[in-house]
């Protein structure tokens, strides 16, 4: 994969897939951040961007390891950084087990990794 719109769409189909996964185990998550902008503005990706963010309530972010351990397709794997392992996120990444991505940043420090998905949780304050 080398071209943007094939990176994109690559971020499209995992994120289509970790949107009905959510719908399937009653996880609630919302697209955020430049995905959200690019789907109101753009009706898709804006155009120099290549990944995609999502928030989930707290709860659910916290159900969700356990819940893809056991239930997610094999090509996709969670990462989530802990005192055992950093992962350069402080945040649970959803990867792609069969591609992988070198990103301009990453090949600076000689590092490749996978295309992702990232999720970030959030709480209701009232």
């Amino acid at each position: 994969m080398s071209s943007l719109k094939e990176i994109q769409n690559k971020s499209l189909e995992m994120a289509e897939y970790f949107v009905e996964f959510c719908k399937e185990h009653d996880l609630l998550c919302y697209l955020c951040g430049g995905g959200a902008i690019g789907g109101l503005r753009n009706k898709g990706f804006i155009p120099w961007d290549d990944d995609l963010d999502f928030f989930m309530p707290r709860k659910d972010y916290e159900k969700l390891p356990e819940l893809w351990k056991k239930y997610a397709k094999e090509q996709y794997f969670l990462s989530k950084s802990d005192s055992n392992f950093v992962d350069r996120n402080l945040f649970i990444t959803i990867r792609d087990r069969e591609t992988t991505c070198i990103k301009t940043i990453s090949a600076r420090f000689r590092y490749a990794t996978w295309f992702s998905v990232r999720y970030y949780s959030f709480r209701l304050l009232s």
